[in-house]
């Protein structure tokens, strides 16, 4: 815990290395794949792809994978997306190891708590609503898929596959085409989309809402939401409908084709969501429109929420942007919203963010432009989705070649743990 709280950064990156690491060596066993082998850059894309929750495969999960392998693969997945930092505190809690206001202070930045936010509470509540909304998943995808599973054993690993996979915001499936066998499933469709929202939002968020509808119900009075729950719902919603509006009229007569009006708008809804970082589609991404995709990179670029399960430069970094720029161009010095200041320490690292984001996208789009013989619009495309850790494809991850690969591998390493070392950086 030393490192933890002297040495953030290099915890972080050290402990995301050494547990891809790990995950890259059990998939290389020969009782993980179906073949008995795997090349190690593969075993080490699929690695960093999970424990990074992003979903990019080279492989196919479902038919390429044993059980074991399918298991390792879940295993990084939960890990990624609750992130090393709370497993660190969490053991060192119920070893009873106690957390000094330094490391205290370095967690509740890492979730954007409020520094003298109790760890032990921010901790058992993110593991308790991983385990409930979860287990709530498994037990809807069971009852939905059930008709369509003759095979119980497997019905039950693919439920809680998916529903794990689904919350953390990884995008991983075990069917080959993804989700695209259920474009028609209104059930799965809102399952799926639900659990990927819900871990999107971040457990600050999360605990928040718990929290003001206890005491709501209980007429407790100065009930309120915090600022950072605010903008991030209103941020989250107004990101959704966007993309749901646009996606949904685009690809109305192409990609859609051949599905009824409702099962086009549930599709362009679920898209939309999913672009958050999650990485499923119900769609075929490889036959997208250049618009389609455009709208997406910029969704797949926001990503989720901070404290969450997904990626990107978060909705809350986008929305201090925005405002900030809204502010200057009014002429105001302060930056408000909901009548809140938002400090300008916060809009500094904001940027840094941004900026950041911006160089690895755009340093990692040249050097596949380099490297890979494919349309550049599906690289960036590519590219985005790395570094966002959302999965979705347009179809050339499994073209890529080895060099190109590394660079993806690099992406999403950098996509995962990046935006939180910077902002650690700057915080500290």
């Amino acid at each position: 815990l030393a490192a933890l709280a002297q040495r953030p950064v290099r915890f972080i990156l050290l402990t995301f290395l050494a547990v891809i690491g790990v995950g890259t060596l059990l998939l290389s066993l020969p009782r993980a794949t179906v073949s008995g082998h795997i090349h190690p850059i593969d075993a080490l894309f699929t690695a960093t792809s999970a424990t990074c929750v992003t979903g990019l495969i080279v492989v196919d999960t479902g038919s390429y994978f044993t059980r074991f392998g399918q298991a390792i693969i879940l295993g990084l997945i939960q890990i990624g997306g609750l992130g090393l930092m709370s497993f660190t505190a969490f053991f060192s809690t119920i070893l009873g190891v106690r957390l000094a206001r330094k490391e205290v202070a370095l967690f509740s930045r890492a979730y954007e708590a409020d520094a003298l936010s109790t760890v032990r509470r921010l901790l058992i509540y993110m593991l308790l609503a991983t385990l409930l909304i979860e287990l709530l998943g498994f037990g809807l995808l069971y009852q939905t898929w059930e008709p369509k599973f003759p095979d119980k054993n497997a019905l039950l690993f693919s439920s809680a596959f998916h529903s794990v996979s689904a919350f953390c915001n990884a995008g991983f499936s075990l069917n080959a085409d993804n989700m695209e066998p259920f474009v028609s499933s209104v059930g799965t469709s809102i399952i799926i989309s639900t659990l990927i929202v819900l871990g999107g939002l971040g457990f600050i968020v999360l605990m928040n809402l718990t929290s003001f509808r206890r005491k709501a119900l209980k007429g407790q009075p100065n009930t309120r939401l915090t600022l950072q729950t605010k903008l991030v719902l209103v941020v989250s919603a107004i990101l959704i409908l966007i993309g749901w509006l646009a996606i949904t009229p685009m690809e109305w007569s192409n990609s859609m084709r051949g599905l009824g009006v409702g099962e086009k708008i549930l599709a362009g809804y679920f898209q939309s969501v999913t672009t958050r970082t999650a990485g499923f589609n119900t769609i075929p991404t490889d036959a997208l429109l250049p618009g389609t995709l455009f709208v997406m990179i910029v969704l797949m670029f926001i990503g989720a929420s901070p404290g969450s399960t997904g990626g990107g430069i978060k909705t809350s970094t986008f929305a201090v942007i925005v405002l900030n720029f809204w502010a200057n161009l009014r002429g105001k010095r302060r930056v408000e919203v909901f009548k809140r200041e938002i400090p300008a320490g916060v809009i500094k690292q904001a940027l840094a963010v941004l900026v950041g984001g911006l160089a690895f996208v755009v340093l990692g789009f040249f050097i596949l432009l380099l490297l890979e013989n494919q349309p550049p619009l599906d690289i960036l495309f590519e590219t985005v989705s790395a570094w966002g850790t959302v999965g979705l494809s347009a179809g050339i991850t499994s073209e890529l070649t080895y060099a190109g690969r590394i660079v993806i591998i690099l992406l999403m390493f950098a996509g995962r743990v990046g935006p939180l070392s910077l902002g650690l950086a700057i915080g500290k």
